[in-house]
Protein backbone atom coordinates (compact mmCIF):
# COMPACT_ATOMS: atom_id res chain seq x y z
CA UNK A 1 0.00 0.00 0.00
CA UNK A 2 2.95 2.31 0.54
CA UNK A 3 3.86 2.07 -3.14
CA UNK A 4 0.25 2.78 -4.14
CA UNK A 5 0.24 5.93 -2.00
CA UNK A 6 3.59 7.05 -3.43
CA UNK A 7 2.26 6.54 -6.95
CA UNK A 8 -0.71 8.76 -6.17
CA UNK A 9 1.51 11.51 -4.76
CA UNK A 10 3.80 11.29 -7.79
CA UNK A 11 0.88 11.94 -10.12
CA UNK A 12 -0.44 14.72 -7.92
CA UNK A 13 2.83 16.67 -7.93
CA UNK A 14 4.18 15.61 -11.32
CA UNK A 15 7.37 13.73 -12.09
CA UNK A 16 9.45 13.58 -15.28
CA UNK A 17 6.86 13.31 -18.08
CA UNK A 18 3.96 12.79 -15.68
CA UNK A 19 1.77 15.95 -15.57
CA UNK A 20 0.83 17.23 -12.12
CA UNK A 21 -2.86 16.55 -11.49
CA UNK A 22 -2.79 19.19 -8.73
CA UNK A 23 -1.39 21.82 -11.08
CA UNK A 24 1.62 22.23 -8.76
CA UNK A 25 4.88 20.93 -10.26
CA UNK A 26 7.02 20.07 -7.23
CA UNK A 27 10.00 19.04 -9.36
CA UNK A 28 10.09 22.44 -11.04
CA UNK A 29 9.80 24.23 -7.71
CA UNK A 30 12.60 22.16 -6.20
CA UNK A 31 15.08 22.60 -9.04
CA UNK A 32 14.31 26.29 -9.67
CA UNK A 33 17.42 28.26 -8.75
CA UNK A 34 16.80 31.42 -6.70
CA UNK A 35 18.01 32.93 -3.44
CA UNK A 36 16.36 34.08 -0.22
CA UNK A 37 14.08 32.67 2.43
CA UNK A 38 11.08 32.16 0.07
CA UNK A 39 13.28 29.97 -2.12
CA UNK A 40 14.35 27.83 0.85
CA UNK A 41 10.76 27.42 2.01
CA UNK A 42 9.63 26.52 -1.51
CA UNK A 43 12.37 23.91 -1.88
CA UNK A 44 11.59 22.42 1.54
CA UNK A 45 7.93 21.98 0.65
CA UNK A 46 8.76 20.56 -2.77
CA UNK A 47 11.39 18.18 -1.34
CA UNK A 48 8.90 16.88 1.23
CA UNK A 49 6.36 16.07 -1.50
CA UNK A 50 9.03 14.49 -3.70
CA UNK A 51 10.19 12.25 -0.84
CA UNK A 52 6.56 11.22 -0.27
CA UNK A 53 6.30 10.29 -3.95
CA UNK A 54 8.92 7.54 -3.48
CA UNK A 55 12.03 6.30 -5.31
CA UNK A 56 10.14 5.99 -8.62
CA UNK A 57 10.29 9.77 -8.84
CA UNK A 58 13.51 10.71 -10.62
CA UNK A 59 14.00 13.64 -8.24
CA UNK A 60 13.51 11.55 -5.08
CA UNK A 61 17.20 11.04 -4.30
CA UNK A 62 18.06 14.73 -4.73
CA UNK A 63 15.15 15.77 -2.53
CA UNK A 64 16.03 13.23 0.16
CA UNK A 65 19.69 14.30 0.21
CA UNK A 66 18.67 17.98 0.37
CA UNK A 67 16.50 17.43 3.45
CA UNK A 68 19.12 15.27 5.17
CA UNK A 69 21.89 17.77 4.51
CA UNK A 70 19.75 20.66 5.73
CA UNK A 71 18.62 18.72 8.82
CA UNK A 72 22.00 19.30 10.49
CA UNK A 73 22.05 22.98 9.58
CA UNK A 74 21.66 25.38 12.50
CA UNK A 75 19.30 27.65 10.57
CA UNK A 76 16.92 25.37 8.68
CA UNK A 77 17.59 22.14 10.56
CA UNK A 78 14.39 22.20 12.60
CA UNK A 79 12.16 22.48 9.53
CA UNK A 80 14.09 19.87 7.57
CA UNK A 81 13.94 17.37 10.45
CA UNK A 82 10.23 18.08 10.78
CA UNK A 83 9.66 17.28 7.10
CA UNK A 84 11.76 14.09 7.23
CA UNK A 85 9.98 12.85 10.36
CA UNK A 86 6.59 13.78 8.92
CA UNK A 87 7.27 11.89 5.68
CA UNK A 88 8.08 8.75 7.68
CA UNK A 89 5.00 9.17 9.86
CA UNK A 90 2.69 9.76 6.90
CA UNK A 91 3.85 6.60 5.12
CA UNK A 92 3.64 4.62 8.36
CA UNK A 93 0.12 5.86 9.07
CA UNK A 94 -1.11 5.21 5.52
CA UNK A 95 0.29 1.69 5.60
CA UNK A 96 -1.20 0.90 9.01
CA UNK A 97 -4.59 2.34 8.07
CA UNK A 98 -4.72 0.37 4.82
CA UNK A 99 -3.84 -2.83 6.68
CA UNK A 100 -6.66 -2.33 9.18
CA UNK A 101 -9.27 -0.88 6.82
CA UNK A 102 -10.16 -2.77 3.65
CA UNK A 103 -12.14 0.17 2.27
CA UNK A 104 -9.12 2.47 2.50
CA UNK A 105 -6.85 -0.21 1.00
CA UNK A 106 -9.21 -0.67 -1.95
CA UNK A 107 -9.49 3.09 -2.48
CA UNK A 108 -5.69 3.37 -2.55
CA UNK A 109 -5.38 0.50 -5.02
CA UNK A 110 -8.04 1.92 -7.36
CA UNK A 111 -6.45 5.38 -7.24
CA UNK A 112 -2.97 4.02 -7.94
CA UNK A 113 -4.25 1.88 -10.82
CA UNK A 114 -6.19 4.71 -12.40
CA UNK A 115 -4.33 7.88 -11.45
CA UNK A 116 -2.79 8.13 -14.93
CA UNK A 117 -6.22 7.69 -16.52
CA UNK A 118 -8.43 10.58 -17.60
CA UNK A 119 -10.77 9.84 -14.72
CA UNK A 120 -7.96 9.35 -12.24
CA UNK A 121 -8.89 12.48 -10.31
CA UNK A 122 -12.09 10.86 -9.05
CA UNK A 123 -10.16 7.92 -7.60
CA UNK A 124 -7.60 10.20 -5.95
CA UNK A 125 -10.38 12.24 -4.36
CA UNK A 126 -11.84 8.97 -3.07
CA UNK A 127 -8.63 8.55 -1.03
CA UNK A 128 -8.09 12.09 0.25
CA UNK A 129 -11.55 13.64 0.08
CA UNK A 130 -14.28 11.00 -0.42
CA UNK A 131 -17.07 13.44 0.43
CA UNK A 132 -15.97 15.68 -2.43
CA UNK A 133 -16.31 13.07 -5.17
CA UNK A 134 -20.00 13.94 -5.45
CA UNK A 135 -19.00 17.46 -6.50
CA UNK A 136 -16.96 16.44 -9.55
CA UNK A 137 -19.83 15.93 -12.01
CA UNK A 138 -22.11 18.81 -11.04
CA UNK A 139 -20.53 21.12 -8.44
CA UNK A 140 -23.27 23.77 -8.74
CA UNK A 141 -25.92 21.19 -7.88
CA UNK A 142 -24.00 20.19 -4.74
CA UNK A 143 -23.56 23.85 -3.75
CA UNK A 144 -27.28 24.53 -4.08
CA UNK A 145 -28.12 21.36 -2.13
CA UNK A 146 -25.76 22.37 0.68
CA UNK A 147 -27.20 25.88 0.83
CA UNK A 148 -30.71 24.43 0.98
CA UNK A 149 -29.83 22.43 4.11
CA UNK A 150 -28.55 25.62 5.77
CA UNK A 151 -31.65 27.74 5.22
CA UNK A 152 -33.12 29.32 8.33
CA UNK A 153 -36.87 29.61 8.75
CA UNK A 154 -37.58 32.81 10.70
CA UNK A 155 -41.01 32.49 12.30
CA UNK A 156 -41.06 35.65 14.41
CA UNK A 157 -38.76 38.39 15.68
CA UNK A 158 -36.67 37.76 18.77
CA UNK A 159 -38.71 39.10 21.74
CA UNK A 160 -35.47 40.11 23.45
CA UNK A 161 -33.17 41.36 20.66
CA UNK A 162 -29.67 42.73 21.06
CA UNK A 163 -30.04 46.47 21.56
CA UNK A 164 -26.59 47.54 22.74
CA UNK A 165 -23.88 45.25 21.29
CA UNK A 166 -21.17 46.68 23.54
CA UNK A 167 -23.20 45.83 26.63
CA UNK A 168 -25.09 42.73 25.47
CA UNK A 169 -22.26 40.80 23.76
CA UNK A 170 -19.11 39.42 25.37
CA UNK A 171 -16.43 39.05 22.68
CA UNK A 172 -13.95 36.19 23.09
CA UNK A 173 -10.94 35.08 21.06
CA UNK A 174 -8.30 32.39 21.38
CA UNK A 175 -4.72 33.44 20.63
CA UNK A 176 -2.44 30.75 19.19
CA UNK A 177 1.12 31.57 20.25
CA UNK A 178 4.45 29.98 19.36
CA UNK A 179 8.15 30.68 19.79
CA UNK A 180 9.80 33.52 17.80
CA UNK A 181 11.71 32.74 14.60
CA UNK A 182 14.96 33.50 16.43
CA UNK A 183 14.47 32.99 20.21
CA UNK A 184 17.99 34.26 20.88
CA UNK A 185 17.06 37.78 19.71
CA UNK A 186 13.89 38.31 21.76
CA UNK A 187 14.32 41.29 24.08
CA UNK A 188 12.59 43.40 26.73
CA UNK A 189 10.64 45.35 24.11
CA UNK A 190 8.46 42.25 23.77
CA UNK A 191 8.39 40.89 27.32
CA UNK A 192 10.13 41.01 30.69
CA UNK A 193 13.61 39.57 31.15
CA UNK A 194 12.20 36.55 33.04
CA UNK A 195 9.64 35.85 30.32
CA UNK A 196 12.28 36.25 27.59
CA UNK A 197 14.41 33.64 29.32
CA UNK A 198 11.37 31.37 29.64
CA UNK A 199 10.72 31.70 25.90
CA UNK A 200 14.35 30.81 25.13
CA UNK A 201 14.14 27.70 27.32
CA UNK A 202 10.85 26.67 25.72
CA UNK A 203 12.39 27.02 22.25
CA UNK A 204 14.91 24.35 23.20
CA UNK A 205 12.17 21.77 23.88
CA UNK A 206 10.11 19.68 21.48
CA UNK A 207 6.91 21.20 20.14
CA UNK A 208 3.89 19.46 21.70
CA UNK A 209 0.85 21.17 20.19
CA UNK A 210 0.20 22.13 16.55
CA UNK A 211 -2.07 24.85 15.16
CA UNK A 212 -2.66 26.59 11.85
CA UNK A 213 -0.43 29.69 11.59
CA UNK A 214 0.12 30.52 15.30
CA UNK A 215 1.41 33.97 16.19
CA UNK A 216 5.17 34.10 16.71
CA UNK A 217 6.21 35.96 19.85
CA UNK A 218 7.85 39.27 18.91
CA UNK A 219 6.28 39.44 15.44
CA UNK A 220 5.84 43.03 14.16
CA UNK A 221 2.38 44.51 14.89
CA UNK A 222 1.48 44.64 11.19
CA UNK A 223 1.95 40.84 11.04
CA UNK A 224 0.24 40.08 14.35
CA UNK A 225 -3.10 38.34 13.73
CA UNK A 226 -4.34 39.22 17.21
CA UNK A 227 -3.83 42.92 16.56
CA UNK A 228 -5.25 42.55 13.05
CA UNK A 229 -8.42 40.90 14.40
CA UNK A 230 -8.92 43.45 17.13
CA UNK A 231 -8.44 46.28 14.66
CA UNK A 232 -11.20 44.75 12.54
CA UNK A 233 -13.48 44.55 15.56
CA UNK A 234 -12.58 48.15 16.38
CA UNK A 235 -13.50 49.22 12.82
CA UNK A 236 -16.82 47.39 13.09
CA UNK A 237 -17.55 49.23 16.34
CA UNK A 238 -16.78 52.57 14.69
CA UNK A 239 -19.27 51.71 11.94
CA UNK A 240 -21.96 50.82 14.48
CA UNK A 241 -21.39 54.16 16.21
CA UNK A 242 -21.56 56.04 12.92
CA UNK A 243 -24.87 54.35 12.09
CA UNK A 244 -26.28 55.17 15.50
CA UNK A 245 -26.61 51.54 16.54
CA UNK A 246 -24.00 51.96 19.28
CA UNK A 247 -23.63 55.00 21.51
CA UNK A 248 -20.59 57.24 21.12
CA UNK A 249 -19.25 56.27 24.56
CA UNK A 250 -19.94 52.49 24.20
CA UNK A 251 -16.93 50.21 24.65
CA UNK A 252 -16.52 46.46 24.22
CA UNK A 253 -15.29 43.83 26.63
CA UNK A 254 -13.07 41.22 24.98
CA UNK A 255 -11.61 38.14 26.70
CA UNK A 256 -8.48 36.65 25.14
CA UNK A 257 -7.57 33.06 25.93
CA UNK A 258 -4.18 31.65 24.95
CA UNK A 259 -3.06 28.33 23.46
CA UNK A 260 0.65 27.61 23.02
CA UNK A 261 2.76 25.23 20.97
CA UNK A 262 5.35 24.46 23.68
CA UNK A 263 4.69 23.49 27.29
CA UNK A 264 7.32 25.96 28.47
CA UNK A 265 5.21 28.85 27.14
CA UNK A 266 2.14 28.07 29.24
CA UNK A 267 2.91 30.75 31.82
CA UNK A 268 4.53 33.28 29.51
CA UNK A 269 1.72 34.21 27.08
CA UNK A 270 -0.38 35.89 29.78
CA UNK A 271 2.48 38.31 30.44
CA UNK A 272 3.24 38.74 26.74
CA UNK A 273 -0.36 39.23 25.59
CA UNK A 274 -1.10 41.51 28.52
CA UNK A 275 1.93 43.65 27.76
CA UNK A 276 1.12 43.83 24.04
CA UNK A 277 -2.41 45.03 24.75
CA UNK A 278 -1.41 47.83 27.11
CA UNK A 279 -2.22 51.30 25.70
CA UNK A 280 1.29 52.42 26.70
CA UNK A 281 2.72 50.38 23.84
CA UNK A 282 3.11 52.28 20.55
CA UNK A 283 0.86 50.16 18.33
CA UNK A 284 -2.36 49.35 20.23
CA UNK A 285 -3.27 52.89 21.35
CA UNK A 286 -6.22 52.85 18.94
CA UNK A 287 -7.83 50.19 21.16
CA UNK A 288 -8.68 52.75 23.81
CA UNK A 289 -11.50 54.23 21.71
CA UNK A 290 -13.54 51.03 21.48
CA UNK A 291 -12.44 48.57 24.15
CA UNK A 292 -13.40 48.87 27.79
CA UNK A 293 -11.45 45.81 28.84
CA UNK A 294 -9.00 43.50 27.11
CA UNK A 295 -8.55 40.59 29.48
CA UNK A 296 -5.79 38.00 28.83
CA UNK A 297 -7.46 34.91 30.28
CA UNK A 298 -5.42 32.35 32.16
Amino acid sequence: MKHAFQTIIKHLIGAAKTPALSGIDADAQFFLNSDGDPSITRRLNAAFLMVLSGPDNAGYEAAWQYLNKLSVDRGGGTLARFYLTSAEQVLREVTATAQSNEEVAEALKRAADWCADNDGLRFIWQVFFPEGTRCIDDPEKRILALRDTRKIDIKKPNPNPIRRPARDILFMSNLLITIPPDPGRIDSDVCSADTCEQVRRAAGTAQKYWYDHPIQIGVPPENNEAVYGLRGLNAAMRTEKARGVARPDDKLTCILSVSVTHEGLQRGPRNISGRCMQPSNPFPTWMCSSFQRLIPAA
